[in-house]
């Protein structure tokens, strides 16, 4: 069950992505649209790199999937606390 609210959350976040791609579009013409498109699936595909490499240095590590999970856990929110101070 987890898995499926999961994949939700992804499904919402992607779609509110490409609708506001669709109002940039409307509003501000095919350049700016060409533009945010280009940026959002840059930014989609450097994410999933992290991804990639993060489970590289964990698995070479022999880290446990429940440490890491925790450190993932973890970090992100100190992470965004930083960034808004």
């Amino acid at each position: 069950m987890p898995n499926q609210r999961n994949v939700l959350w992804v499904v919402v976040w992607v779609g509110l992505g490409l609708a506001l791609g669709l109002w940039v579009l409307a509003t501000q013409g095919i350049d700016a649209a060409a533009e945010y498109y280009a940026a959002y699936f840059l930014e989609k595909s450097l994410s999933v790199d992290n991804i990639f490499v993060f489970v590289i240095i964990f698995s070479e590590l022999h880290i446990p999937a429940s440490i890491s999970a925790e450190c993932f856990s973890s970090a992100l929110p100190v992470r965004w606390c930083s960034e808004r101070s």
